[in-house]
């Protein structure tokens, strides 16, 4: 067998390898983030410990492979240890869950203790799978140097194997993180990972006697090279302090500062393509697998570098200043492509991931190329000082590596990012460079016989050139014509803004897309809290998931029987951008009545440990990764277990944002929970582009009466400043009430759970490609889910909920006559008032501005004009335009409630 083909072999392997080891890694995330919540703190420490473990491998495990007859025995022996140890992972956690509520209470209100409770959780479960993992690269590597010409050549095989290493994990994270668990679920993708583990495992040990044999007889052939000083790295640990050759500390400087920019620069370029991307799991996976990929061409790209680095050892040093020049102009082109802009979905979802691909390759791969060249040139550069030792000089600079990796993607999360912003951020690596490099170009290692100016000057160039560009960088935040930036707050979790429109409103944007709430709407995100709380007889807690402007937890406090209200807020900078919303919410965060919880809703939902009489589900982004848990049948079940004995559960959707399957799998996993749930509708008319609805399900399962509704709003309006005029009255609030779901409705849907999140991978393409018509998509979903009205009242209610909403989309459609005649059969009265302004309304609708003025009068009276049965319609509006509207049909005596 050829070294080519040997070196194939070991290279194919550790491909499979690395798959294997991102496919545990993301499996673990998901998994993790059940547990710990789903936020930036609990990620972070979940990957700290798993690279902490690998570093450990990496420096433990490396010297038994210079010890060791057959390396590649002994690197089967990792492989399935590793895959038994990721296997035994699920079970640890389940016994893990019975213990973290209580951590969790004993260690809440204090970060410290919170995060070390979290970090031995994680340790517990993970550190011997990725210690065993950090194993097999210096083993491997010990291998590939056997088997590539021994003494002569040591980078080349070891670069290689690196770069398919990396290369794998670029397969296991779009196989593992996109394609895998909606068809096998979570739990499946872990045995899949594991499967692939143990058949590398089993592969590399029928491969090891062959190999040994083979490298045996290489090394006779050229053996004095190698040998000679093969125990020079355990001698000098041996002898004490004073035989350490203090040359190398330079090169550790390097190591370290190469693994703390570059995965201080993925954090940073992660959170800056989610101000232009859907941050849904598809792009989350696209930017780490083209990083990951450019890391592994780097290394690639240096296998052939052996002799000419060992002539030009300031050639490391060149390309770290070079990796540090390259971070900054990608954050210059990423402002200049884009402007903060959306990017735009222009031939559907295949054309829109395309090119969002080509986007991030344009300007990610030169800078993480150049990055992925620093470690494999700093083995060559150690290997020379301690020759002889594969396995110890790639376990130690990999283990200090990957201690900087640890750190930078700390601090780029936790404290750059936040008081420097994104482009700060960006700037601070490039000058971390530059530092380490102007430091170290004068040492020994690197030559301090020649002139180390050229480099020092090079490095003060990237080090001004990065902080110039940082301060000239626009705000990281599209901000349209007509509007105003009033607060940007940026952090690991997201970049939140403050903007101000041309008619003086306020919104909430996060990620410049997302809009989690506008002043102009107030009635509507109160509406979001007073409908849940008007159905429960006597609501005395609440929770409400999802603070954004505050106004919706506000409408809570209005109701005079409240006396604890949770929120819970999964991004900080939220919570810092409420402030600006205080005249509109009345400074709920200071009610001595209310708690605020920075952190995963589902989470405390979970493990908190409190009853509620109301559970309030704000309106989540259903595409956006990590969102689809929230409309999980497991979050349901934990929603169920913490409501009294009366208790509501009250989940609003967005239905602008929900394609009709997507619809369909998340009603369907609320009434495999609550399966007497109801369905309501925020508003009609008005909400024709962007209709809401809401999930309700009750614990006990009855239903309040009417005349506790009656009563509830009575006190309502009692204490409220101003009353919402669809919720003045039973028979108004009526309105609002779309139906209960047919007997056996979503047998043929499929659930959305923990294990198989369907939602997080089909709500990104369904929203992308299926925007047009949504109100006609609600009404036809209606009519096929939801069960016909039973009593005479509720066929008079429907009767009327159908018309307007058929009224809504005949003006939708520009067809006036037909919105007349909509009227006219829900009423019956062609001379009553409210059809004489329709009518005339109709009538002005000749040309551009009678279209707009039409449809403004129908929108008016369609979705804000209280329609009561049998009553006359209080506070009508007067409208000279409209005229005044009067009494309708009274009901049949039978048909009134």
């Amino acid at each position: 067998m050829s070294r080519f083909v040997r070196l194939a072999a070991l290279a194919a392997l550790f491909l499979l390898s690395g798959a294997a080891a991102l496919g545990y890694q993301l499996v673990w995330l998901r998994w993790f983030g059940l547990l710990l919540g789903n936020t930036t703190q609990a990620a972070a420490t979940v990957l700290a410990v798993f690279f902490g473990g690998l570093g450990l491998g990496y420096a433990l495990l490396g010297r038994v492979a210079d010890r060791t007859p057959r390396p590649l025995a002994w690197y089967a022996a990792l492989e399935a240890a590793a895959a038994l140890f990721a296997l035994a992972v699920r079970p640890l956690l389940t016994a893990l869950e019975s213990v973290y509520p209580t951590l969790a209470t004993l260690t809440s209100g204090h970060a410290v203790a919170t995060t070390l409770s979290r970090v031995g959780l994680a340790a517990v479960a993970l550190l011997p799978c990725a210690i065993a993992l950090g194993g097999t690269l210096p083993v491997l590597g010990r291998t590939g140097v056997l088997l590539d010409r021994p003494g002569e050549r040591f980078l080349r095989p070891a670069a290689l194997l690196y770069g398919a290493n990396t290369l794998g994990a670029v397969a296991g994270t779009w196989l593992a993180g996109i394609w895998l668990p909606p068809l096998i679920g979570v739990q499946g993708t872990m045995y899949a990972a594991v499967a692939v583990g143990l058949g590398v495992a089993l592969l590399a040990w029928g491969l090891s006697t062959q190999l040994s044999v083979a490298a045996r007889s290489d090394s006779t052939a050229s053996s004095s090279p190698d040998d000679r000083g093969a125990d020079s790295l355990d001698g000098a640990a041996e002898s004490g302090a004073a035989a350490v050759d203090t040359t190398w500390y330079p090169l550790i400087a390097v190591v370290v500062a190469s693994g703390f920019c570059t995965l201080a620069a993925e954090v940073a370029f992660t959170r800056i393509f989610a101000l232009t991307f859907h941050n849904s799991v598809y792009t989350y996976s696209l930017v780490a697998g083209v990083c990951i990929f450019a890391l592994a061409f780097g290394s690639f790209a240096v296998a052939g570098l052996d002799r000419f680095v060992s002539r030009r050892p300031r050639a490391l040093l060149w390309t770290a200043v070079l990796a540090g020049a390259a971070v900054v102009a990608a954050g210059w082109l990423f402002a200049w492509r884009t402007g903060f802009d959306a990017w735009a979905i222009k031939a559907g979802w295949p054309g829109y991931m395309w090119a969002c691909l080509g986007l991030v390759a344009s300007i990610l791969l030169l800078p993480f190329v150049i990055a992925g060249g620093v470690l494999p040139l700093s083995w060559k550069l150690l290997e020379r000082q301690r020759p002889g030792r594969a396995g110890a000089v790639i376990g130690t600079l990999t283990a200090w590596n990957t201690l900087g990796a640890i750190t930078g993607s700390l601090f780029a999360g936790f404290v750059a990012v936040p008081w420097l912003g994104l482009f700060g951020t960006l700037a601070l690596i490039a000058c971390v460079y530059a530092a380490v490099v102007f430091g170290v170009a004068g040492s020994r290692l690197f030559g301090a016989h020649r002139r180390p100016w050229p480099l020092r000057v090079a490095a003060l160039v990237v080090a001004t050139a990065a902080v110039a560009v940082a301060a000239t960088t626009p705000p990281p935040q599209y901000v349209g014509k007509q509007e105003r930036l009033i607060a940007l707050h940026e952090g690991a979790s997201g970049t939140v803004a403050v903007v101000k429109t041309r008619l003086g409103d306020l919104a909430l944007k996060i990620d410049n897309f997302y809009n989690l709430g506008q002043s102009s709407h107030a009635i509507l995100e109160r509406r979001l809290g007073h409908l849940p709380l008007l159905m429960h007889p006597n609501p005395t807690s609440v929770a409400v998931i999802g603070l954004a402007t505050g106004i919706t937890a506000s409408a809570t406090l209005a109701h005079t029987s409240v006396k604890r209200v949770t929120v819970a807020e999964l991004v900080p900078e939220v919570v810092a951008a409420e402030a600006h919303f205080q005249p509109y919410n009345g400074k709920v965060l200071d009610d001595p009545r209310v708690d605020l919880v920075v952190g995963d809703g589902r989470n405390h939902i979970a493990y908190g440990g409190g009853r509620y009489d109301v559970v309030i589900g704000d309106l989540f982004v259903p595409w956006q990764a990590g969102a689809a848990a929230l409309y999980s049948v497991d979050h349901f079940r934990n929603v169920r277990r913490t409501l009294g004995d009366e208790g509501l559960f009250c989940q609003w959707l967005p239905i602008y944002q929900l394609a009709s399957e997507d619809l369909d799998a998340i009603a369907a996993s609320f009434f495999e929970v609550f399966p007497d749930g109801e369905v309501w509708q925020l508003g009609l008319g008005f909400m024709m582009h962007r209709p809401v609805i809401g999930l309700v399900g009750r614990a006990g399962g009855k239903r309040a009466s009417l005349r506790s509704m009656a009563r509830r709003i009575a006190t309502l309006k009692s204490g409220a400043p101003a009353v919402d005029p669809y919720l003045d009255h039973v028979a108004t609030m009526l309105l609002l009430f779309a139906g209960r779901p047919r007997a056996g409705a979503f047998d043929d849907v499929a659930l959305n759970t923990d294990d198989r999140p369907i939602l997080e991978y089909s709500s990104p393409i369904a929203q992308a490609e299926r925007r047009a018509a949504v109100l006609d998509k609600l009404v036809a979903w209606m009519d096929k889910r939801l069960q016909p009205w039973a009593t005479d009242a509720e066929r008079y209610e429907q009767k009327i909920r159908t018309g307007l909403l058929d009224i809504t989309l005949s003006a939708a459609r520009g067809d006036r006559s037909g919105a007349v005649r909509m009227l006219q059969l829900v009423h019956g009265h062609r001379t009553h008032p409210f059809i004489q302004a329709i009518n005339a309304a109709a009538q002005r609708g000749e040309g551009a501005d009678g279209k707009r003025a039409f449809f403004t009068d129908l929108q008016y009276f369609a979705g804000l004009v209280p329609v009561v049965p049998g009553s006359p319609v209080e506070r009508a509006p007067t409208r000279p335009s409209a005229g005044s509207a009067g009494k309708l049909q009274p009901a049949p005596k039978s048909a009134m409630p």
